[in-house]
């Protein structure tokens, strides 16, 4: 632990151009160290390769893999896919966007790794000056194949459901695909939450799909906000219709 802490003295004074007034000063020792420590189970979504089993069902064009790159653009791609990219050609654009989301400078050639729970402000990114009706949202799925080789797709992420247009990818050990169409790559959904299976995709506003524990939960309290929030407004239009 010295050892690495000297090493990274050494490197602090380099970078900063402080110049020791002659060869004899000499680090001795630290007065005071603070170790900061992030603790996050949030899966980073960087580079990586598909296995075989998921690379497969790439041939009936329900997704697109874009696993041949070393970098950490994988989610940009799909965005810039998504935004109607060539594949072969997307990776100028993905750069462009995750440049201006981080703020790096423009030599730069990669992007730090996205976290999973910085997906809201990647929305907010992307729906930034855009009218309410182009907003896009995100859904989040998880392939994992069982030991009959059926695959089960895990919805982990969903948007508001005022929002109509939706990207859907999909991560495996870290790597971000793109689903074009979630129908036509799985038979068995499960939620993240209440771990209920179904036969058909999860996606909200479907009425045809019985919903899970969860998001009865879920949609009974929004309904409750609303009516709340309806109710409010309500009250003040009141209001100000007895002051006139």
């Amino acid at each position: 632990m010295e050892e690495y802490l000297e090493d990274q003295e050494r490197q602090r004074l380099e970078l900063a151009g402080i110049e020791r007034r002659n060869t004899k000063w000499s680090f001795l020792r630290f007065h005071k160290v603070h170790v900061k420590v992030l603790l996050s189970r949030s899966l980073l979504l960087g580079s990586g390769q598909l296995p075989e089993w998921l690379r497969n069902l790439a041939h009936g064009c329900a997704m697109v893999t874009l696993d041949s790159y070393e970098d950490n653009l994988c989610l940009w791609r799909c965005i810039s896919v998504y935004k109607g990219s060539r594949v072969d050609r997307c990776t100028r654009v993905a750069k462009a966007m995750a440049k201006s989301f981080y703020k790096l400078a423009k030599t730069s050639s990669d992007a730090p790794k996205t976290l999973l729970d910085e997906l809201d402000k990647v929305e907010k990114f992307l729906n930034k000056r855009l009218p309410t009706s182009d907003w896009i949202g995100i859904y989040v799925y998880f392939p994992q194949r069982d030991t009959d080789d059926t695959i089960v797709w895990t919805m982990d992420r969903s948007s508001s459901s005022f929002i109509k247009n939706i990207m859907t990818i999909g991560v495996h050990s870290g790597h971000t695909f793109l689903i074009k169409d979630i129908k036509k790559l799985g038979k068995i959904y499960q939620c993240a939450h209440c771990l209920q299976q179904f036969t058909e995709a999860c996606q909200d506003g479907n009425k045809n799909i019985p919903a899970c524990d969860y998001l009865r939960f879920r949609d009974f309290w929004r309904q409750k906000l609303s009516e709340t929030t309806d109710r409010d407004v309500n009250d003040r239009k009141r209001a100000d219709t007895d002051l006139y």
